[in-house]
């Protein structure tokens, strides 16, 4: 352990082999307990001292006080949902805008919405009648997803800034994203794992392998 305290002109430095945090008397704060050690202390004269100790303690509070947080509400994700709408809306919020107010509602509504939405989407593209063919479902899959969470991203950050209606803004991409779920899965009520992806990727790869043929019978 090593410490140095500096108190008007006087300089102490004190050093020990241990030390420990322990309860003060007051059962309220920590103290230093330190076990054989040694201070050195200089004047502001120029002399010097040294002590040697075999325990010690320094009368200081060396509590670990966290630091104070700033009242909730001053950024709008610190909002509940019903705080989001007024009169509800918290003192500590009046720097917020309606719009931002607005945005964020809304935003959260349609993230609550979009798990009913996921099995339109899962279920077609996650039936296929061979192995191998459930991986451009998955990837489709993926694909829509990414885009329809920069999509509420964009619709959110556009709502807040005021440059867009927010519930047109949000909601928007969550209808597309359901219309989108509610075609492939009606597509593929006649024959599971028969729907609009599988069978562009089955014409692409019919067509690829065409080209392939083509190209290998022109070199003959």
């Amino acid at each position: 352990v090593f410490v140095e305290r500096h108190e008007g002109g006087d300089e102490q430095i004190m050093t020990a082999q241990t030390g420990k945090l322990v309860p003060a008397a007051d059962g309220a704060s920590l103290q230093l307990e330190l076990g054989n050690g040694l201070i050195v202390g200089g004047a502001a004269d120029g002399t010097v001292s040294t002590w040697r100790f075999t325990s010690a303690r320094i009368n200081e509070d060396f509590t670990v006080v966290a630091p104070p947080y700033d009242p909730r509400g001053i950024k709008v994700r610190q909002l509940t949902l019903p705080e989001l709408r007024p009169p509800n809306v918290p003192a500590a919020a009046e720097k917020l805008t309606p719009a931002q107010l607005t945005g964020e509602f809304h935003g959260r509504l349609a993230r609550t919405v979009l798990p009913l939405l996921l099995p339109l989407l899962a279920l077609p593209l996650g039936m296929a009648a061979k192995r191998g063919r459930r991986a451009p479902g998955t990837v489709f899959a993926v694909l829509a997803l990414l885009a329809l969470d920069q999509s509420l991203v964009l619709g959110e950050s556009m709502a807040e800034t005021g440059r867009a209606i927010a519930w047109l803004s949000v909601w928007l991409p969550v209808v597309l994203f359901g219309a989108l779920g509610l075609w492939l899965f009606r597509s593929s009520l006649q024959w599971p794992g028969d729907n609009p992806v599988m069978r562009a990727v089955s014409a692409i790869e019919t067509a690829f392998e065409g080209a392939q043929r083509r190209r290998k019978a022109s070199h003959k």
